[in-house]
């Protein structure tokens, strides 16, 4: 199964870690797309840029017109992992991944988080259905994107783009599955901490997205 990966980040000290995570993972993903909002132009020295592609927007389209840009460079996989830049994986995560679609109905798969392990190191712990939207760490089918509308960003910047993959998810009959045994670290709000104003638009987004599901079933 091909993966590809596609992290948003305003912050390049958070997202060095992940991608040394997944390089020393038992499987890679087979490229990464950082989407750098930080408008830095940062060039870092010691990933494989082969392997890791840096994209310069040249300002902050946000994290939704991000995974838009990334998706659409993903086109030729089978899967695209959206991550967050302030999350750790453990060794076994793309590996886990793989078998968590392998004879499944899904078009996603999303892993729990820790705070109290080093991520992935748990015992080992079945795959559930899932029952709620989680967006920290997603892995979708290619084909579910070929199939839905693109995340609105110019509506909804930074928040919901999740719940606009879940909605459209569930309603073209697709399911979601958490691999309880493959867990992430999230150092939460990391982002948010050092741009404080992202956080106060989460209720204007999230009034938004309401608004847009409303249009949709009313179309």
């Amino acid at each position: 199964m091909r993966i590809k990966v596609v992290i948003p980040t305003l912050l390049w000290h958070p997202v060095q870690p992940l991608i040394n995570d997944l390089a020393q993972g038992t499987v890679r993903p087979e490229k990464i797309y950082v989407i750098d909002n930080s408008g830095r132009f940062y060039s870092p020295k010691s990933i494989d840029i082969g392997w890791v592609e840096i994209i310069f927007p040249g300002e902050n389209i946000g994290v939704n017109a991000s995974w838009n840009a990334g998706i659409e460079l993903c086109a030729d996989c089978d899967a695209v992992a959206l991550l967050n830049d302030d999350i750790r994986v453990g060794r076994r995560f793309v590996e886990k991944i793989i078998s968590a679609f392998d004879g499944r109905d899904n078009a996603g798969v999303v892993c729990p988080l820790t705070h109290d392990y080093p991520p992935g190191e748990l015992p080992e712990m079945p795959v559930i259905r899932m029952r709620k939207r989680e967006g920290w760490a997603m892995t979708i089918r290619k084909e579910l994107f070929d199939k839905m509308p693109r995340i609105p960003s110019d509506r909804i910047r930074t928040f919901c783009g999740d719940d606009w993959i879940w909605h459209w998810a569930h309603r073209l009959g697709y399911r979601w599955y958490k691999d309880m045994g493959n867990c992430i670290r999230h150092e939460v709000g990391v982002s948010m901490a050092e741009n404080p104003q992202i956080r106060a638009t989460l209720r204007s987004e999230k009034e938004e997205f309401a608004k847009i599901i409303r249009e949709l079933k009313a179309a």
